[in-house]
């Protein structure tokens, strides 16, 4: 089973999967980190924090970056 690993990229900051998930195929990980980004808005608007810029990069075991997941695409 494929493992990836989600880091959040914020305007210049970011947090590193040190850990990540494994997931049957990179479309069910895409989808994971989707439903990741809904849940870092979700807490940023709380806070009254902006998400622009915010991301998730989707990466493999080797640290390749696999996809990108923009806070914009899962605002509509």
């Amino acid at each position: 089973m494929p493992h990836y690993f989600f880091h959040v990229r914020n305007e210049g900051l970011s947090s590193q999967d040190d850990e990540g998930g494994d997931f049957d195929d990179f479309a069910s990980a895409e989808h994971e980190a989707e439903m990741s980004v809904r849940d870092l808005i979700i807490e940023a608007v709380k806070c009254g924090d902006s998400v622009t810029g915010w991301k998730i990069e989707i990466a493999d075991a080797d640290g390749k970056v696999l996809g990108l997941v923009p806070a914009g695409n899962v605002l509509h």
